[in-house]
């Protein structure tokens, strides 16, 4: 009975024995975590600096660090503990309905505490004092230059403008803070970077951690509802520890990770996942009002998307995004209704689109044009290649970039351009082969991806 209470399913009132057996072991779970959590925390500092040779730990570190530590390592082990005293299915279940909220309330407490990912200690490096300083877990990385001399500068610079369009704190004329990477500023196209929105709202120091978190848990998420989505009709929702192993291979790949606070690869992925499941309940649902609704969300995902302004991966995205969309049609044909009403929303939603895309577009014309003449990215040009044989079993290897030096070849430089998705080749073909044998049955996307790779 209490297993079945923690599925979320309405059952009568269960009996005191059984509620206190309930108790009883939720508390043990709560001990036991946290008795495990003091034993790594403790075990932390040698960990560290031993076993990953990363630079030791601050010797007297602040009480709200510890603090936050040891809430960091307790969430996962309550979770692992939950599972071994009420089974992994019924707590599989309960986060899979709770998802939303857990995901809300994981950004709501990185907010709060102040956690974010950035390399922004490394100040303290090049200012003669100990980097390790507020680190709760990991240690700055040098090579992420991009983001914290860049990339986060500019976005606290922001605060001193009023979150102005123009800021004039750099050079010697006012900068374009718009199409200036991560950079919030207090305009109509700044509804396509909900991300940002942390350092108008909450300031600098708590929007850095909004901008960190939301954009993890977000992309976490996204992924899991996109691998949800292709993997079952009709929004069954079978396949749930597929659509998770999927989620942490996209969220925690080593790509996303060394590229997150640069160039915008988290949000080019969650525009095309949310935007691929909303287009899929759009044709499969009737009601005006829930179509309006993924039609909004769709072009908001279209703007977050076209504002990367990364062509490098925009493209090689774009065919993807090109392709499953051509499965969500095939998946509806027969099925798909298009009313008057439909229409006309949509057709008024897209054209209120153009117009706030195109104020920023106006706005940040001479910036566009000044890009497009530049060496990079203006004039560059990538297709695509030149990598040996090796590097198509070596994804798996990028896992422990942050703990071993990288070996520096031919092709790449450092362990950022080094990194890949853990694609765990070349297992995903032999079971799209498989299971397209076993079903009798073509999948456009298996042989998408079969035809890319023999192409390659």
């Amino acid at each position: 009975m209490a297993t079945k209470r923690l599925q979320g399913t309405r059952y009568s009132k269960p009996s005191p024995l059984a509620a206190r057996g309930f108790l009883i072991r939720l508390i043990a779970v709560f001990i036991c975590a946290a008795v495990a959590s003091s034993m790594v925390m403790s075990a932390y500092p040698s960990i560290r600096e031993r076993l990953f040779r990363l630079a030791p730990v601050a010797s007297t570190e602040s009480v709200p660090v510890l603090c936050i530590r040891f809430l960091l390592i307790l969430m996962p082990l309550l979770v692992i503990g939950a599972m071994i005293a009420f089974g992994v299915k019924p707590v599989g279940m309960w986060m899979h309905h709770h998802r939303f909220i857990l995901g809300a309330s994981v950004i709501a407490a990185c907010v709060l505490l102040n956690i974010s990912g950035s390399s922004i200690g490394m100040w303290n490096y090049w200012l003669g004092h100990d980097m390790s300083t507020d680190v709760v877990w990991g240690t700055p990385r040098i090579m992420r230059t991009d983001e914290y001399v860049v990339g986060t500068p500019l976005a606290f610079s922001q605060r001193y403008s009023g979150y102005s369009y123009f800021n004039d704190l750099f050079g010697n004329k006012p900068a374009d803070m718009f199409i200036v990477k991560d950079a919030p500023v207090l305009a109509l196209a700044e509804l396509f970077r909900p991300f940002h929105w942390g350092y108008i709202l909450f300031g600098s120091s708590r929007g850095l951690a909004f901008y960190w978190s939301a954009r993890l848990v977000v992309l976490f998420l996204a992924a899991y509802e996109f691998f949800l989505c292709i993997s079952n009709d009709r929004r069954q929702e079978k396949h749930k520890g597929v659509a998770f192993v999927g989620a942490i291979l996209i969220a925690c790949a080593p790509l996303v990770q060394w590229w997150f606070a640069v160039n915008a690869l988290p949000e080019m992925l969650i525009a095309i996942f949310v935007s691929i499941v909303c287009f899929d309940r759009y044709l499969g649902d009737t009601e005006s009002g829930h179509r309006a609704a993924y039609a909004a969300v769709i072009l908001i995902c279209a703007g977050m998307f076209a504002l990367t302004l990364y062509p490098a991966w925009q493209i090689s995205l774009g065919y993807l995004l090109a392709v499953l969309i051509l499965c969500i049609v095939i998946r509806h044909w027969g099925h798909i209704r298009i009313s008057r009403k439909d229409a006309l929303i949509f057709v008024g939603e897209i054209a209120l689109f153009c117009v706030i895309l195109g104020s920023a577009v106006v706005t940040s014309w001479g910036t566009i044009q000044s890009m497009l003449h530049t060496a990079y990215p203006g004039a560059r040009q990538s297709i695509g290649g030149g990598l040996p044989p090796l590097s198509l079993i070596s994804s798996v290897g990028t896992l422990f970039f942050p703990f071993k030096d990288y070996a520096v070849d031919s092709v790449t430089t450092n362990m950022v351009e080094a990194s890949r998705f853990v694609d765990l080749f070349p297992l995903g073909i032999i079971l799209a082969v498989f299971g397209m044998i076993k079903r009798k049955k073509v999948d456009v996307l298996s042989v998408w991806g079969l035809r890319t790779f023999s192409w390659r």
